[in-house]
């Protein structure tokens, strides 16, 4: 093997641990992020095949084309079966993953004990190879604004990190492609015989162009993890901790995103709640303020945005939703909790007084909307508590 090239694969091989290590570090803070484990392994599996199929002249053929050949090729579906379960979640098939490895190994030893090519061998490596990049390339796409239809998809997150991804996946896939075509020629001209190292046009290619692939991909998984991190965290800002429900400002952000359509919004507040915590202790008073999270999830539309904006006090954002709407399904929501907290065992089931306002302005101007519908609670409140109170005038745009 030329001792530029050689140099090249221990390089990459030295890359990739270096890169397998920073996957492990970023993992550490990411925490159980769904194929990120898979990706880390498969780092490490393709670094030690190249690294036993670059040292050929010094190890046996056993390790250096049997077993090293097979890492590379393993390494690549354990890397794209990590993105499955990340985008699909769908756990590692261990089984049909042994198999692959067995086939493989069996396939490179007969032609390299029983009936010797090296051409062969190089097919048998560059074709599963490649035809695994552009399955790896599909399955980030996969619920992405390139392939919107992919069925299953459970994380349809497309960013920057995810596109750096999948070119490294299309240089390392254009790499084996370059390589097999090469080879396949040269077996139709009756060739069987090439250097240890592959199709000599090609050799540099697949060593350089692959390399900076590969590093492409795992710079492109590093960031992705950081990015689900941050992901991660800022969902956990916007959200309330006892309900999961929006806070104040997940609230407003997600508003803020709403196309310009009317709509209503409710304002809500928990009747007497100061006596539910001295009477029953602020543990059952985080239980009735669980109630009411519920039963807003349950008795409102899929769409509808729902906050608690601090203490006893949330807010629901219907688009789309008229006043007589909104009205049915505040009285829907008022009942149903008065109903439900009689479950929770107290002396006494509680209730909750809404406000309702409509608009047919754009849903992202929020003040004024909101504090219409706060008037319509006061007016709750006033009027003896658990009903519903209604804006008197409904805002233009």
């Amino acid at each position: 093997m030329d001792s530029g090239i050689k140099l090249l694969g221990y390089i990459a091989s030295a890359l990739f641990l270096f890169m397998s290590i920073m996957l492990l570090l970023t993992m550490r803070q990411s925490g159980n992020m769904r194929g990120a484990r898979p990706w880390l392994w498969s780092t490490v599996i393709a670094a030690f095949g190249i690294a036993l199929n670059t040292s050929q002249e010094s190890l046996p053929p056993f390790l250096s084309f049997v077993l090293g050949n097979t890492l590379i090729v393993v390494g690549a579906a354990v890397s794209a079966l990590g993105t499955r379960d990340y985008r699909l979640h769908r756990p590692l098939p261990w089984q049909p993953l042994a198999g692959l490895a067995l086939a493989i190994s069996l396939i490179i030893a007969f032609y390299v004990y029983i009936i010797p090519s090296n051409a062969i061998r190089a097919l048998v490596v560059a074709v599963p190879t490649a035809l695994i990049c552009l399955w790896h390339i599909g399955l980030l796409l996969a619920g992405s604004p390139v392939w919107p239809g992919a069925r299953g998809v459970v994380q349809r997150r497309f960013r920057l990190p995810h596109a750096i991804m999948a070119l490294g996946l299309l240089m390392v896939a254009g790499v084996f492609v370059a390589r097999g075509a090469e080879t396949a020629i040269l077996l139709a001209r009756g060739i069987t015989e090439l250097p240890p190292s592959g199709a000599p046009q090609t050799v540099f290619l697949v060593y350089s162009a692959g390399l900076c692939g590969r590093l492409l991909l795992l710079i492109g998984m590093v960031v992705v993890i950081f990015d689900e991190l941050n992901h991660d965290l800022r969902a956990l800002a916007s959200r309330d901790t006892l309900t999961g429900l929006f806070n104040r400002r997940g609230f407003t952000e997600a508003a803020a995103s709403l196309a310009s359509a009317p709509g209503s919004l409710l304002m809500l507040d928990l009747d007497r709640f100061k006596s539910i915590n001295d009477d029953f202790g602020h543990e059952q008073g985080d239980r009735v303020i669980e109630l009411l999270a519920r039963c807003a999830q349950a008795n409102l539309p899929p769409n509808a945005l729902i906050a608690r904006l601090g203490g006893e006090e949330f807010c629901a954002l219907m688009p789309g939703a008229d006043l007589d709407v909104a009205r049915a399904h505040a009285e829907s929501l008022r009942e149903a909790f008065h109903r439900e907290s009689a479950a929770l065992g107290h002396s006494r089931q509680h209730t909750v007084s809404v406000g309702v306002a409509s608009s047919s302005a754009p849903l992202s101007v929020l003040v004024p909307l909101m504090a219409r519908a706060d008037q319509a609670l006061y007016q709750a409140k006033r009027d003896g508590r658990n009903r519903v109170a209604v804006a008197s005038d409904v805002a233009t745009a």
